[in-house]
This record gives C-alpha cells, sequence and structure tokens, in this order.
C-alpha cells in the first residue's frame, strides 16, 4: 500500500475466462446490476422531461465522486465486478449532474 507519491494501478490481470464464477460472483453481480439500473428510471425522467428542480446537485455531486472512487478501488483490486458495475453508474451519476446543471 502506498499512502505518498503516486501509485501506479495494478492491471485487470484475471482473465475473464478464468474468473471463479462462485455464489459469491453471482450475488455480486446481481446486486451491481441492480444497483446501476437504479439509476435508469431517474436518469431517464430527467432527460425526458427537462425538469430538474427537485434534485439535489449536492446528492447527485458526491454520488459521482463516490462512485469515481469506487471505480479506482475496484481498479486496485483487479475486480472486474466493481470497476464495471460502477463506471455504469458513474456515467449516469455525471448524466444527472450535467442535466442539473443544464436545467437547474
Amino acid at each position: 500500500m502506498i499512502f505518498w507519491g503516486s501509485p501506479s494501478l495494478p492491471k485487470l490481470t484475471k482473465p475473464l475466462n478464468r474468473v471463479a464464477w462462485t455464489l459469491s460472483t453471482f450475488i455480486g453481480l446481481a446486486a451491481a446490476a441492480l444497483t446501476t439500473a437504479a439509476n435508469v428510471p431517474q436518469v431517464w425522467k430527467a432527460w425526458s422531461t427537462r425538469e430538474t428542480h427537485d434534485l439535489s446537485l449536492a446528492m447527485t455531486t458526491m454520488l459521482a465522486a463516490g462512485l469515481a472512487l469506487w471505480v479506482i478501488y475496484g481498479l486496485y483490486q483487479a475486480d472486474y465486478v466493481i470497476v464495471i458495475a460502477n463506471s455504469l453508474a458513474l456515467a449516469l451519476a455525471l448524466t444527472l449532474t450535467g442535466l442539473k446543471l443544464r436545467h437547474g
């Protein structure tokens, strides 16, 4: 673990075809799918109605920052589930934040 300087990220070394598909992997995939998909209705509504005044900019910004940290953590852990799910959720959160900034 590096606390000072600029640490280098490890490569995702586990090939997808060699990932051990265990019960915990399926649980992680299901959790990732549900928590990522949970953002879609809000983004869709904000996108289609262009109404975002009820959304909190602080919440969408903190959500995006937290998801970005999860992506970095997933890269350090070489965990595909964490990286992919949180990258998708981050894209949705950034979209929502952008819509909030644009439409108030």
